[in-house]
């Protein structure tokens, strides 16, 4: 039966991983999902460990499956996902060898190591920050971390927590006490820093939003026919003046929405300038008959088109062919700083350190989801904001219209459901600039600290009770 507990483990903390991503307490398991594995860790050499860890990890991704298959072929899903669990892996490794020369560091080795490999992954990935753990938490309190330090803020604190537990558990010894009263300090000071910065940033004006998405109109996207293409902007014209008419101040319509050529974006632009004079209207088109496509988001107001925006982070695959563009757009509006971004660019951190710097208080969105993943595009786009400290509005095709405040907290949320769907919110403006936006990922420079830190232990000698 003894030789049975690692393989249990295993299936503990694979289950734990997929709950954290289906459950409707999901965001508990996010923080206790890796405690099973380091559990394990006593029970055979770093290597075994860390293969144990790797095929729970594995495991547990299988719960992508369903979000997954119907945009990658399934081995660019294995591989994508073999990658993720490296970092798990390698770090679980060093924990168990920590543990196997009695470090005490061995809890702050796993959340150091782990961090900073994964934000590796991360920087070099097409896809940014898609599939991090962090995206489990929606509890509004624990969110605001986001603000001070970012994705990887929050993720050193979940993976530090169980890594402490785990060596509480196995050897409570002063040491490993110590450990555990650290790590859950952290997580203490992160509630408890969430819960003030919510009661105590005061209160800014508010704008009135309106999200309008039809996706019956999506097979029409690609065609390049100006007979075709012109009814379906006259449609959402008329949608923008009836939201302006309910008190719409800004309007947003999804990604790349409708077509345009060159022969006719004159009139695409007119038409749409002329929807809602008196407000902003967002738009997304899909520029096509160019040696290099645009997924453009326009902006009108006052009759006229003002600015436009191309988007930065391209599908890969998706969007061969289409142009790259500089990053995320800001401008004065309406007594404030406006800002504008596209979709998958909100995948990346960059995006929201980018637009808090501008300052930009209030954020739009153009979207476009794929089948299954709506959830995690909105809770994604809800992190920049908070990572941002600004509003934002999020509308998107075949997926969810979304508006959040600068704290994570939902407006309102609608879904197009295959058909047509309008929200209409009262977005207050964000406090604006966050630490996160100034710092950057400083947490990743302290998790380099710790590890030479360790590493100088290491040298010195085993510790003097193992934890």
């Amino acid at each position: 039966m003894r030789s049975l507990r690692p393989l249990a483990l295993m299936l503990a903390s694979a289950l734990l991983y997929a709950y954290a991503w289906h459950g409707p307490v999901g965001w508990v398991a996010g923080w206790l999902w890796p405690l099973p594995a380091l559990l394990a860790a006593p029970t055979g050499g770093p290597f075994r460990e860390a293969g144990w860890a790797f095929g729970a990890w594995c495991l547990g991704a299988l719960a992508w499956w369903p979000l997954e298959h119907s945009v990658i072929p399934l081995p660019i899903f294995a591989l994508a996902h073999l990658a993720m669990a490296l970092p798990f892996a390698l770090a679980v490794f060093l924990y168990a060898l920590c543990r196997q020369r009695r470090q005490a560091w061995a809890p702050w080795v796993f959340a150091a190591s782990f961090t900073l490999l994964t934000a590796l992954i991360t920087t070099f990935s097409p896809h940014g920050t898609w599939g991090l753990l962090v995206y489990t938490q929606t509890w509004t309190p624990l969110l605001q971390a986001l603000a001070w330090g970012g994705p990887f803020l929050l993720f050193f604190a979940m993976a530090a927590l169980p890594a402490a537990l785990a060596s509480w558990r196995l050897h409570p010894g002063p040491e490993a006490r110590r450990n555990g009263g650290v790590a859950l300090g952290l997580f203490a000071w992160l509630l408890t820093g969430g819960l003030l910065r919510i009661q105590t940033t005061n209160i800014t004006p508010s704008l009135s939003v309106g999200l309008m998405a039809d996706d019956r109109v999506v097979a029409d996207i690609g065609h390049e026919e100006a007979d075709r293409v012109l009814p379906i902007v006259a449609g959402f014209a008329t949608e923008a003046t009836a939201l302006a008419a309910r008190g719409a101040q800004i309007i947003v319509l999804p990604e790349k929405a409708m077509s345009m050529t060159p022969s006719f974006e004159a009139e695409v632009d007119r038409r749409l300038a002329a929807a809602a004079p008196k407000a902003i209207l967002i738009a997304g088109l899909n520029g096509m008959g160019r040696p290099l496509k645009l997924n453009v988001a326009r902006v009108y107001a006052g009759g006229q088109p003002r600015a436009s925006l191309l988007k930065r982070h391209l599908v890969p695959g998706w969007e061969a062919g289409y142009a790259v563009g500089p990053g995320p757009l800001t401008w004065p509006a309406a007594d404030t700083r406006l800002g504008l971004a596209i979709c998958k660019d909100f995948d990346f951190t960059d995006t929201s350190r980018s637009l808090s710097r501008a300052d930009a208080r209030l954020v739009l969105a153009p979207a476009w989801d794929f089948a299954g993943t709506e959830a995690i595009h909105a809770q994604m786009a809800r992190f920049r904001a908070v990572e941002g400290g600004f509003a934002l509005a999020r509308c998107a095709q075949e997926g969810r219209l979304d508006a959040w405040d600068a704290f994570g907290r939902s407006l309102g949320s609608a879904s197009t459901d295959g058909g047509k769907a309008t929200l209409m919110a009262v977005l207050p403006l964000g406090p604006g600039t966050t630490p996160y936006a100034r710092w950057g990922e400083w947490i990743c420079v302290v998790s380099g600290v710790l590890l030479l830190l360790a590493a100088a232990s290491w040298v010195r000698g085993p510790g003097e009770s193992a934890t």
